[in-house]
């Protein structure tokens, strides 16, 4: 080895000794000292809103005014009249300008630097609490659209009725929309227009929250309902796929026909063989149940069935009548305007057939609902209806494990 090659050899390992004894010194006792060694801190995320970061931009939280155009949002932040109408030719449907709703929030994402005043680069429209719109404007317009992140949270409340279900519910400061999903789930065995004082109800439910915020009510996921002292259970479970609410004993919720052709409204006027017509001024039979409800609120068929009549009549307005079975036959009068389903068509329980009005003989918006027993009307409150298909047999061992789970939970809920 020549003479040049052992003299770099010599000063690498003298190298390598000396960062030795600084990096790793030797204590009194000949070992070698443990060495903490600094991580650096990891570089913290930017903070994200409508996916763009917070800290590149100066973003002002807005209002829309009524009244407000386009123009009017963003003249004051430097947006040329040439974008501006760009934009309005380029309006979707998420954004329509000739259609801004005042009350909806929107943000201007602006630059930092003022010195000028503010300009915008982005504009974001809120659609509704979780879908919005951006406009980005810096070169050219771009239009994209996102959700804001939507969180699941379980809820539970119990409470006793004392004047209707829905004061309950905001008694007991939970979403009074729950009233409309229990009608849902329920609504196959209870009559929710005859609700009835001292009537309980244990829910558990799932609410979607937005920034922190109760947005809407998700889902019903389990519960029990009180009514005229028997009690109803909603327990969700799986058979083919299809999650269903059934009963302990394995017999579904679900059931032939449903309880009301309407959601949750109220009844004006009961079955019954003598009452005092309001048009025609005299004692008469009204054997139907007339269901108070606005104008184009959907009607639903109880049951499945084929419409065997679609018309108008003098004293029924626009009516369909509906042939379930060789049993029962459902009529719905009064319509201010009819469903999809044309005579001879077959229609599915919850169908929508039309929308309530006050066609015909009719002092105000309603339903008259009537349902026809071998021919015979009978009252549609007294209607049996059977159950859908219970639990099979092969599931029964693995449903009274969720069983268990769930009345469990639910006697739980405080």
């Amino acid at each position: 080895m020549k003479r040049n090659h052992w003299i770099i050899l010599l000063i690498i390992i003298g190298i390598a000794v000396l960062m030795m004894i600084f990096i790793f010194p030797i204590n009194k006792n000949g070992s070698v000292d443990e060495i903490e060694i600094a991580v650096a801190d990891s570089v913290p995320e930017p903070i994200l809103k409508y996916g763009m970061p917070v800290d590149s931009f100066l973003i002002v939280y807005d209002t829309i005014k009524s009244g407000s155009s386009l123009s009017d949002l963003l003249r004051p932040y430097q947006v040329s009249l040439l974008t501006i109408d760009k934009i309005g030719r380029m309006s979707t449907d998420s954004f329509r300008v000739d259609r801004i709703r005042a009350g909806q929030p929107i943000a201007l994402f602006c630059k930092k630097d003022t010195s000028i005043g503010l300009q915008a680069d982005f504009m974001v429209y809120e659609n509704n609490h979780i879908d919005y719109t951006i406009y980005d404007f810096r070169d050219s317009i771009i239009i994209s659209r996102g959700q804001k992140p939507v969180e699941y949270q379980e809820k539970s409340v119990k409470g006793s009725i004392e004047s209707s279900l829905w004061m309950a519910l905001k008694n007991q400061n939970a979403n009074t929309s729950l009233a409309l999903e229990m009608s849902e789930i329920f609504g196959w065995v209870i009559d929710f227009f005859g609700i009835q004082k001292h009537d309980e109800f244990r829910i558990i439910y799932e609410v979607a929250v937005v920034e922190g915020n109760p947005i809407f009510v998700n889902k019903i996921k389990a519960g029990k309902m009180v009514h005229m002292g028997r009690e109803y259970w909603a327990i969700p479970f799986t058979v083919d796929s299809v999650e269903s609410f059934y009963e302990p004993d394995g017999a579904s919720l679900r059931r032939t026909f449903l309880k009301a052709p309407l959601k949750y409204n109220r009844i004006s006027s009961r079955y019954t063989n003598s009452r005092f017509h309001p048009i025609l001024h005299k004692n008469t039979p009204h054997l139907a149940v007339d269901y108070s409800a606005p104008t184009g609120t959907p009607i639903r068929t109880i049951g499945e069935g084929v419409v065997t009549l679609r018309r108008y009549g003098r004293g029924a307005g626009n009516y369909v009548k509906v042939k379930h079975n060789s049993v029962y036959t459902t009529v719905y009068m009064h319509m201010s305007r009819y469903g999809e389903f044309h005579v001879g068509e077959r229609v599915k329980q919850g169908d929508i057939i039309g929308y309530v009005g006050s066609t015909g003989l009719s002092t105000g918006p309603h339903l008259h609902f009537e349902v026809h027993k071998n021919g015979q009307k009978i009252d549609p409150l007294k209607l049996e209806s059977p159950p859908a298909e219970p639990i099979p047999d092969s599931l029964m061992d693995e449903f009274i494990k969720v069983c268990d789970h769930w009345v469990e939970k639910i006697e739980g809920v405080e």
